[in-house]
């Protein structure tokens, strides 16, 4: 016991770090206690999950009413489960790729090995925003060799095999394209630990996608589940991957003229982003701010966004941005409220603090102007951009994120819970069934419970953790 307490703080003062292990792998893995039964971790113990989408969960009893019930398991929910200390967990993939050929294209041992790097850093990336409500972390990790699952035996989670296909190809759980980025891997890989898609699938689905998710909750666009998981990614994390710029851009000639300082201005957020809301519209900032725009040389010092004034109803900002002619334009922003109207207040609190952090002079937040980003291997530090001027132009950077966490509360419980229905994650099951059509209990959406329909109800919040 004294043993498994000193393990236990001694990796509870690295979690803010993610530092290795200090013991031997294979000795730290023998020192975890494995349960089978779905009572609660303690520090020390982990649990392996191998429940198989559309199948019987186990019974589960309601404490308070004596109500027993099952479902049928929306998703897989292969994976182990981790405590290292109080606040501190850890999920563990057990992933092995496999090349695949589609429309007379196959994928290389290379593109495999490529896959299985990204994915190493897109989970360190992300590691630092799975959290819980109360200032949890979940590590995830993903071993993609037998080496790797040895060292785990016998607690080692069941194989996930995933299709690596070429680029340009629709993915899912199963099949990665090997031009996936890490919003789209993360979003895929929390599929195996049991959490469901959240958006509507368009009528240029498949029909089989399209009934799939027929009676599926679709939730705003705040979550690693929904449509805009890219946006969701970059906002806590930071762009991270390659941005490839078509010969029809105004300026295609022009980028790889330019110095290392210029691209990374260029590429920098400026004005157009502050305010934003979710729906990526500018009505809000056209409704409460003035904009007044003056032409500056190109050999004028950039400024992305300079805060002037943050006083109570008002932001006040200059921000430069780039034309297709290759000069600058500085834009004198003036946003301002009347101290009753709630819509403008809350518009203007967004938008100082996105003006606050994209000012900050220690951080680049940077944007794609072409779309979203493609998966690229060979890590940048954040902050940092570089340029190919290949044709297309490839553009590789690693922005800064604004923090906070990739998931919303009951996405936390689920994941703590694995395939353990309990009271907690009661709520998200009642949903979650719905979402495909191997688990929904029938075709008559008008079933799906009113709550389910509400972000508060289903995901237990309408924001994400901070």
């Amino acid at each position: 016991m004294l043993f498994l307490l000193l393990f236990s703080l001694n990796l509870y003062a690295q979690d803010n770090c993610y530092q290795q292990e200090s013991l031997p792998f294979i000795e730290w893995v023998k020192s975890f206690r494995y349960h089978e039964k779905c009572s609660p971790l303690k520090v020390g113990e982990g649990r392996v999950f191998r429940g198989t989408r559309g199948t019987e969960s186990e019974e589960y009893k309601d404490p308070i009413t004596g109500k027993k019930s099952t479902f049928k398991r929306p998703n897989d929910t292969n994976y182990l489960l981790r405590r290292h200390s109080e606040k501190d967990f850890e999920i563990i993939f057990n992933t092995r790729f496999i090349p695949t050929t589609v429309s007379q294209q196959t994928t290389t041992s290379d593109q495999i090995k490529q896959m299985e790097e990204r994915v190493k850093n897109c989970f360190l990336a992300a590691s630092e925003h799975m959290k819980g409500p109360q200032g949890e972390r979940i590590r995830i990790r993903a071993i993609t060799t037998d080496k790797e699952e040895g060292a785990l035996r016998p607690n080692f989670p069941p194989k996930i095999n995933i299709n690596v296909l070429p680029q340009s190809t629709r993915g899912n759980a199963e099949n990665f394209g090997s031009d996936f980025g890490c919003p789209a891997i993360v979003h895929e890989y929390l599929h195996h630990a049991g959490l469901c898609d959240e958006y509507h699938e368009a009528p240029t689905g498949s029909s089989e996608h399209q009934a799939s998710g027929s009676c599926r909750a679709v939730m705003p666009s705040n979550s690693i589940m929904s449509s805009d998981m890219w946006g969701v990614y970059d906002s806590a994390v930071g762009e991270q991957g390659a941005c490839e710029i078509p010969s029809t851009h105004p300026l295609a000639s022009w980028f790889p003229k330019q110095n290392q300082e210029t691209l990374k201005n260029y590429f920098r957020k400026t004005w157009n982003h502050i305010g934003r809301n979710e729906n990526k519209s500018y009505d809000q900032q056209e409704k409460y701010c003035k904009r007044v725009y003056a032409s500056r040389s190109a050999s004028d010092p950039f400024i992305a966004i300079k805060v002037q004034d943050l006083s109570a109803n008002k932001l006040h900002l200059l921000s430069d941005s780039f034309t297709s002619a290759g000069t600058i334009t500085r834009t004198d922003m003036k946003c301002e409220c009347g101290s009753s109207d709630q819509e403008c207040l809350r518009f203007l609190e967004s938008a100082k603090e996105d003006a606050r952090l994209y000012s900050d002079p220690k951080k680049n937040f940077y944007q794609c102007p072409s779309g979203n980003l493609v998966g690229m291997n060979g890590e940048l530090a954040k902050g940092d951009l570089r340029i190919n001027p290949a044709s297309p132009l490839r553009i590789e950077m690693h922005s800064h994120g604004r923090g906070g966490s990739l998931l919303h509360p009951n996405h936390f419980v689920k994941l703590m819970n694995g395939d353990c229905r309990s009271a907690q994650t009661e709520f998200y099951d009642q949903c979650a069934v719905w979402a495909y059509s191997h688990s929904q209990p029938s075709t008559n959406c008008a079933e799906v419970p009113p709550h389910c329909r509400t972000p508060e109800g289903y995901l237990g919040s309408r924001e994400r953790i901070k």
